[in-house]
C-alpha cells in the first residue's frame, strides 16, 4: 500500500512538473504566429503535425542505430546494447522542418480555420479528378458525336428528297414544279406569316407563361451536362504570405519541443522504473494541447475538408455541315458539251438560208435599178 501512495505521488509530481514545462515551452511566441484566427490556427495544426512524429517515434519498436547506447554482456558473453527512447525522439525532429514549404500545402475550412495537408495526398486527389473528368468528357462527347450524326442523316435525306423532287437526272431544274413550288412557298410564307402574328399576340397575353414553355423545350444537346464537380480541399497559393510563413513556425515549434523533451526526460527518469515503458510516461501531444487558451482543439483536425468546385467540360462544338446537290459525272458532262454543239450546228444551218434570200432580194433589187 504504501508503495502505490508512493508510485501515486510521483505521477503527480510529473504531471504538475509537464504542466509548468508545457507553458514555459510554449513562451515567447512571436506576434506574426498569433494574430489572427486562421494564422493561429495553422500554428497550432503545426504543432499537432511535430506531435504526431513524435508519437509515431515513440510507438515504432524498431531499432534505430543511431539511438543505441552502451551495451551489456549476457550469460554467453554476447553484447546486447540498450536503445535510449528519447535520443530515438531527438533525432526523429532532426531536419524535420527543411522540406516543409513542398511536402505540405496550407488547407482552409469553412470556419476559416488553416490546417497542413501533404502535397502527395493533394496530388493523388487531383489526379483521381483529372481522370474523372476526363472520362466525363469523352462520354459527353460520344453522346453528342451520335447525336449530331443522327441529326445530319435526317437533314441531308430532307434536303435529297428535295432536290430530287425539283431536278430530273441530269440536274436540271424542273420548270412546272419550280412555279408550282415557288407558288406554294409564297402561300407558306403567307401563312407562316399570319401565324407569327397571332403568336406574337399570344406571347403578349402569355408572358408568365413563356419561362414554363422553355424549360418544357429543352434540347436533347442541354441535356447533356457540359460541367461537373471537383472535389479537392481549398488551398492556399504557394506563393501567398502565410504559406511562406510554415516553415519558420516549423522551426520555431521544433526548438520549442527539443527544449520540452530534455525537461520531461530529466522528470520522467526520477520516476520511471526499470521494465516500464516510455509511453506510459510521456504523451507527445500533451505539449500542444495543454494550453487551451492558446490552442482549440478543433485546430489540430488534419483531416482534410473537401469542397466541390463547379467546372466545365471540354466539349466538341457542333460541326457545321451543308448538303451539296451531286455534281454530274463525266459521261453527263462529255453529252451536256455534245448537246451544245449540236445545238449550235442547228442554229448555224437555220441561219444560212436567210442569207441567201438577202443575197437574192440584193441582185433583183439591182436588176431593177439598170
Amino acid at each position: 500500500m504504501t508503495l502505490q501512495c508512493t508510485q501515486w505521488i510521483s505521477v503527480v509530481i510529473l504531471v504538475t512538473t509537464s504542466l509548468l514545462c508545457v507553458s514555459h515551452a510554449i513562451d515567447d511566441i512571436p506576434s506574426q504566429y498569433i494574430s489572427s484566427k486562421p494564422v493561429k490556427s495553422l500554428f497550432c495544426n503545426a504543432c499537432s503535425v511535430l506531435a504526431s512524429i513524435v508519437n509515431d517515434t515513440l510507438y515504432d519498436e524498431s531499432t534505430d542505430f543511431e539511438s543505441l547506447v552502451g551495451f551489456r554482456l549476457d550469460s554467453t558473453g554476447k553484447k546486447i546494447r540498450k536503445q535510449s527512447d528519447f535520443l530515438k525522439l531527438f533525432l526523429s525532429l532532426e531536419d524535420v522542418c527543411d522540406d516543409w514549404k513542398d511536402k505540405y500545402r496550407v488547407g482552409k475550412r469553412k470556419n476559416d480555420y488553416l490546417y497542413l495537408i501533404e502535397s502527395d495526398v493533394v496530388k493523388a486527389m487531383e489526379d483521381i479528378e483529372r481522370k474523372r473528368k476526363q472520362k466525363l468528357e469523352r462520354e459527353a462527347s460520344e453522346r453528342l458525336n451520335a447525336k449530331w450524326d443522327q441529326e445530319w442523316e435526317v437533314e441531308k435525306l430532307e434536303a435529297e428528297t428535295k432536290w430530287n423532287a425539283t431536278h430530273d437526272a441530269d440536274g436540271n431544274l424542273i420548270a412546272n414544279e419550280t412555279d408550282d413550288e415557288e407558288s406554294s412557298t409564297a402561300a407558306q410564307d403567307e401563312e407562316g406569316q399570319n401565324e407569327q402574328d397571332k403568336d406574337s399576340e399570344s406571347d403578349a397575353s402569355d408572358g408568365d407563361d413563356e419561362s414554363d414553355e422553355d424549360d418544357e423545350g429543352v434540347s436533347e444537346e442541354a441535356e447533356v451536362k457540359r460541367y461537373f464537380y471537383e472535389k479537392k480541399p481549398k488551398l492556399l497559393k504557394r506563393n501567398h504570405k502565410t504559406h511562406k510563413m510554415v516553415k519558420d513556425i516549423c522551426f520555431f515549434l521544433n526548438e520549442k519541443y527539443d527544449e520540452w523533451l530534455h525537461e520531461q526526460q530529466s522528470v520522467i527518469s526520477r520516476v520511471m522504473q526499470d521494465g516500464d515503458s516510455l509511453t506510459e510516461y510521456l504523451k507527445p501531444y500533451q505539449f500542444c494541447l495543454e494550453d487551451k487558451k492558446l490552442c482549440k482543439e478543433a485546430m489540430f483536425e488534419r483531416k482534410p475538408k473537401i469542397f466541390k468546385f463547379k467546372k466545365q467540360l471540354n466539349l466538341p462544338k457542333k460541326p457545321e455541315r451543308v448538303w451539296e446537290p451531286p455534281k454530274p459525272t463525266s459521261q453527263q458532262m462529255q453529252e451536256g458539251a455534245d448537246y451544245e454543239e449540236q445545238m449550235e450546228d442547228d442554229d448555224d444551218v437555220e441561219g444560212k438560208p436567210d442569207n441567201d434570200e438577202n443575197d437574192e432580194a440584193k441582185e433583183q433589187d439591182t436588176k431593177s435599178e439598170l
